[in-house]
């Protein structure tokens, strides 16, 4: 079964984003990308759009949230 590691770093100028996939014991690159914002989007909303609202129930979230979360 094919599982998706995604892997946030936000911050206040921008969203970065990686999702790998993992199957059968292999790790892949399926994107990396950057989302710039001005630091009063929702960043749920941004993710939602970087990720096409494509969630699966086998995802991993790991994320770096900045110290003044």
């Amino acid at each position: 079964m094919k599982k998706r590691l995604i892997g946030i770093d936000l911050d206040q100028k921008s969203l970065r984003l990686a999702v790998l996939t993992r199957e059968h014991g292999t790790l892949s690159v399926a994107s990396v990308t950057e989302v710039k914002q001005d630091g009063t989007a929702d960043p749920v909303s941004i993710l939602r759009q970087a990720l096409q609202d494509d969630f699966h129930l086998g995802d991993r979230l790991a994320a770096c949230l900045p110290s003044g979360a």
